[in-house]
């Protein structure tokens, strides 16, 4: 019987299915943010860190077509060009030139298409002002959260004490909603 269920599964296709949810600041407290609503936010950021180390975005964004496959290597070519150091400025003119450099000769247009996709990508997820670069937290293990900066004894430019309120870095797209819009505007389904 084991054997010939082996030789069996040995034939079949395997099937990956994965499930989650998405709570998006659900509080108790109104209007009281508490250490596990901070704690939660973190553990978000690290999956969401995650899936940025595993590159789903640069392989949507390639599945989507807008990253086109007709550029050869394009999946490697891309990660190299987001890990290279950019300024908010110049990611665009920057990518379009390294792109440029990397496919001599290809249609100009797929690789503006693929210049401007990646500096989206980039602009998205690279903060270089605090020391955030494409990889940067690749797992947010070394990573000590907001109250990296935000402790009381960080300043800014100006002299100033960073703010401690969640809202000076962050926007909350929900709050205390069973079943937010945003989850719908962004893709993902409720509980509808």
């Amino acid at each position: 019987g084991a054997a010939l269920a082996y030789g069996v599964s040995l034939q079949l296709t395997p099937t990956y299915q994965a499930t989650t949810t998405l709570l998006v600041t659900q509080r108790a407290d109104e209007g009281v943010v508490q250490l596990n609503d901070i704690q939660t936010s973190e553990r978000l950021a690290r999956t969401f860190s995650r899936l940025v180390t595993l590159h789903p975005v640069l392989d949507q964004a390639i599945a989507d077509g807008r990253i086109p496959r007709e550029l050869a290597g394009i999946r490697r070519v891309s990660m190299e060009v987001l890990r290279e150091r950019w300024g908010r400025d110049d990611v665009a003119d920057g990518m379009q030139r390294a792109l440029a450099s990397r496919y001599p000769g290809s249609d100009e247009i797929l690789v503006g298409r693929t210049a401007a996709a990646l500096s989206e990508i980039w602009l998205r997820n690279n903060y270089p002002d605090m020391a955030i670069t494409w990889g940067t937290y690749p797992s947010m293990a070394s990573h000590q959260g907001c109250m990296r900066c935000h402790d009381g004894e960080h300043l800014d430019d100006e002299g100033e004490e960073i703010s401690m309120d969640c809202e000076s870095c962050h926007v909350m797209l929900a709050e205390r909603e069973r079943d937010p819009n945003i989850l719908e505007q962004l893709g993902i389904q409720g509980d509808r």
